[in-house]
């Protein structure tokens, strides 16, 4: 009996039955899969698909004098303004199917082939999305004097429960999340390996799951350079929506079909001051690698920075005659237009810049100027 000819399948009726559960495995796989979803806030108001959701965060309660509210004619609120989440990002996966790959395997085969892959990337891209946040919205973890690991997992630990403010009394370790980094997360390991008398860990087993009380993960996803991010649970809203896959649609003026997904998500810190990260030569300035060469027009230079630059920072410059400008950790610089003052270093890097000089460039936060990282080099611009 011949082969059944793709655009066939395409018409029949099963065909959409069996994209209807590829479709429902593949949302249930991001769910399962992503480290992201069993972090993230669940508790919004309104509908993701509508293209926003609110959060609300409540306040501690605080005693006052009796008769404090009959005289002011109201009680203290129980909630400040509701944090809105928009899903301003808008992805989409779309594929080409060569017509002999559907005569071969079939539509449902291609596409139970493809949204395996889908999954994969989706996660990717979720995670990263959600660490990228806690990174840019969180508070940097910079351990003083500690060189142990066991001693730097728990003073972090600490530094997240003895947080006091409007909204937080201490922070319970069962409400904390440790995601660390592959090589962070092995050296945790093996401390507990080696620790003497420490039965209750299973040395053959890749997790270990709990580091003093508090929830620990290793993720691939944390950006460069940061070795552990903790946070309490629901920290980052990360609501998402996945459209359900259509039938492939045929190609104009070609014989090929299109396999599409489509999905939408938002992401934004909910309690930035209960997630802590960790990088790696925290407490120390950090170096970068500067390089310049000529611009595109004379008196010009292309400044390029070789490590990334971290989430919730910038880079800034500034040019000196003879001896390259110097900054120590930490130190708050001034940024603006003076010539005193450091610049803000464009995308493209491209500056106007005396052939000679000397340049520096910082990596500094976005919130309050802080130095971080340094580098510097000499200044090569384009002449006439």
């Amino acid at each position: 009996m011949a082969r059944t000819k793709a655009i066939s399948l395409i018409q029949q009726g099963s065909t959409k039955a069996d994209l209807k559960e590829i479709s429902g495995l593949v949302i249930e796989n991001i769910q399962k899969a992503t480290l992201s979803n069993g972090l993230k806030s669940q508790a919004y108001t309104g509908n993701p698909a509508a293209g926003s959701v609110e959060f609300k965060r409540f306040k501690n309660s605080a005693s006052n004098p009796y008769g404090t509210a009959r005289a002011a004619g109201k009680g203290d609120a129980l909630t400040v303004p509701p944090i809105t989440v928009n899903l301003d990002q808008h992805r989409e996966i779309v594929e080409e199917a060569a017509k002999f790959d559907l005569d071969t395997f079939g539509v449902a085969n291609i596409m139970a082939r493809r949204a395996d892959n889908h999954v994969d990337t989706v996660v990717a891209e979720l995670d990263t999305a959600f660490f990228e946040e806690a990174v840019k919205a969180g508070v940097s973890f910079e351990p003083t004097g500690l060189s142990n690991i066991e001693d730097q997992v728990e003073a972090m630990i600490q530094a997240l429960e003895t947080v006091k403010n409007d909204y937080v009394r201490g922070v319970p370790r069962s409400m904390m999340n440790l995601v660390c980094s592959p090589s962070f997360y092995g050296k945790i390991r093996n401390y507990l390996d080696k620790t003497a008398n420490n039965a209750n860990v299973d040395t053959t087993a890749e997790e270990f799951a709990l580091f003093h009380g508090v929830k620990t993960y290793s993720s691939v996803y944390l950006p460069e350079n940061i070795d552990a991010v903790l946070m309490i649970d629901g920290a980052i809203a990360l609501p998402v929506v996945i459209y359900p896959y259509k039938d492939p649609e045929k190609i104009p003026l070609s014989n090929d079909y299109a396999v599409a997904m489509f999905y939408d998500y938002g992401c934004k810190a909910l309690t930035p001051d209960l997630i802590f990260f960790y990088e790696k030569g925290a407490g120390e300035l950090g170096t970068l690698t500067v390089t310049s060469e000529a611009g595109s027009t004379a008196g010009k230079t292309k400044i390029s920075v070789a490590e990334p630059v971290l989430p919730g920072r910038k880079l800034v410059y500034k040019t000196a005659s003879s001896t390259a400008p110097t900054v120590n950790y930490n130190d708050v610089l001034t940024v603006g237009t003076g010539a005193s003052n450091w610049k803000e270093l464009p995308a493209g890097g491209e500056i106007e810049a005396t052939n000679g000089h000397k340049i520096t460039v910082v990596e500094i936060d976005v919130d309050d100027n802080k130095a971080k990282k340094a580098g510097n080099t000499t200044v090569a611009s384009a002449t006439e």
